[in-house]
């Protein structure tokens, strides 16, 4: 199985509200709103096929069009022999007009004790069930799921890929985009299966449609799948194109090949997936085509930004025109602290702090070229590294970051300067440093090759908060470290 667990498209400029919206809502609905146990849906399929074969016995009754719906879908399923066997049944049942109100109340009475429990189910009493149908479960459809996989796997593919579309597509759009996919979705599955007796119910519809929006959108993006064979599990990567038409093709195969139970146990309702992804395909295409994002989109998304944060930014700029700078950079440092993802606020106090706060608000300094390395602009978190070391050599980042640091270095062929790092790191450790940050280090440090790891595993050893295994596994490890050097 392949499961997406990630890709490089990097930052948002805005939080997803709307994807995050529909997270929320399936997953609180889904525990909100249990379905059916076992055991109901045991004494279910009991009542349902007593009504049919009661109705099957008794053909001159009024059954209700659920009844005969399940009967003739029954029917379809069986061979020219049982269809034959039960309509010579069925001819020879008894038509005794005498006795009719009462076998009347009696299917009446099976019919109703089935449908009382499928209306206490959430998929029953808010899916589309095409044979029944009603225009506002068309909405409500998306936000019922049929079980916690069904759940996980549907926002899982949302989370990765809708708030990338929202974010470029801007929340209105994205929102009414979103549920006419899913809309769309619903309804061709009802123009194919017009006589199916069972809920349709999932967003996995109107996601679909936002994966084909994502494939147009971001058809180079590098996804990371996790994949497990037996117990063997390894990631790799491959472009959405690939990957995204792959899904589409075996979606389409098994929507072909796919039938449904006509007791109305639970299928996998491909059409609406291959409709929702045309769908979207098809709007990425026409926005595309249109060219909407630059004419229309993006520079209405910026007004707006610019808006939210137009307070913040006048009051900065109404200190800096006052001569207030200190006051500024504090209002900047604490922004960064609580929106570390704005790299324009962290650009604009990176530029102020060459002025002096660099050695007056380090951690900030230091904060910031952590959330460069977290976006992967590593050149970038290299070379405002070097500025805040010549501004202020006596500080340092801690070990994590060190660390961090030390390996985007020796990525760009800095490796000297990484060393330094691990080496400055090292003679700051002492007994207060946690013992899982000197492991960190001290692994790392023989992971490349830097001599102070052999002396930070010898001070391990002594360390008396330090486990035996562990100690075991560091000597361990620098012995055939030793011995491959």
């Amino acid at each position: 199985m392949f499961i997406p667990i990630g890709h490089d498209q990097g930052e948002l400029r805005r939080w997803p509200i709307v994807s995050f919206a529909v997270i929320i809502a399936c997953v609180a609905i889904f525990f909100l709103q249990p379905g059916l146990s076992r055991d109901d849906l045991k004494r279910a399929g009991e009542h349902m096929s007593a009504a049919v074969k009661y109705y099957a016995g008794n053909p001159d009754l009024h059954p209700s069009p659920r009844v005969q719906l399940a009967l003739d879908q029954w029917l379809r399923l069986q061979d020219s022999d049982a269809r034959a066997q039960l309509q010579r049944q069925m001819e020879r049942a008894t038509r005794d007009a005498a006795s009719r109100p009462t076998r009347q109340a009696e299917l009446d009475r099976l019919t109703g004790e089935w449908l009382s429990i499928l209306a206490r189910s959430p998929s029953w009493r808010w899916g589309v069930i095409p044979a029944d149908f009603e225009p506002l479960k068309l909405l409500t459809y998306m936000f019922i799921h049929a079980g916690f996989l069904h759940l996980f796997f549907n926002l899982l593919f949302l989370y990765m890929t809708g708030p990338f579309i929202e974010d470029v597509w801007g929340r209105p759009l994205f929102t009414a985009f979103y549920l006419v996919a899913g809309v769309f979705a619903g309804a061709m599955f009802i123009v194919q299966n017009p006589s199916l007796d069972a809920p349709l119910v999932g967003a996995s519809g109107a996601i679909a449609g936002v994966m084909g929006a994502f494939l147009v959108r971001y058809p180079k993006a590098k996804i990371k799948f996790l994949n497990f064979i037996v117990f063997i599990r390894f990631t790799f990567r491959a472009p959405a194109w690939l990957m995204l038409s792959l899904w589409f093709v075996g979606e389409l195969l098994n929507a072909r090949a796919a039938s449904y139970n006509p007791i109305g146990t639970a299928q996998v309702a491909y059409w609406a997936h291959v409709w929702g992804f045309a769908f979207g395909v098809g709007v990425g295409v026409l926005l595309k085509l249109l060219n909407a994002e630059e004419r229309f989109l993006f520079d209405a998304i910026e007004r707006r930004r610019e808006a939210a944060r137009n307070p913040f930014v006048q009051q900065v700029e109404r200190l800096l025109t006052q001569g207030k700078q200190a006051e500024a950079c504090q209002l900047l440092a604490a922004e960064i602290l609580r929106n570390p993802a704005d790299a324009e606020i962290a650009e604009t106090y990176w530029h102020l702090a060459r002025l002096g706060p660099m050695a007056t608000q380090p951690a900030v300094c230091l904060r910031i070229i952590q959330n460069d390395l977290r976006r992967g602009d590593e050149y970038l978190a290299i070379e405002r590294w070097r500025e805040f070391h010549a501004a202020v050599p006596a500080t340092y980042p801690d070990i994590p970051l060190t660390i961090r640091l030390a390996r985007a270095l020796a990525r760009h062929n800095e490796a000297p300067a990484g060393h330094a790092l691990i080496e400055a790191a090292a003679r700051r450790i002492d007994t207060s440093t946690p013992p899982e940050v000197q492991m960190e280090l001290t692994r790392f440090a023989l992971d490349v090759g830097n001599p102070v790891g052999a002396e930070l595993a010898e001070r391990i050893q002594a360390d008396p908060r330090i486990t035996p295994e562990a100690k075991l596994a560091l000597k361990q490890s620098l012995r055939w470290k030793t011995a491959v050097k």
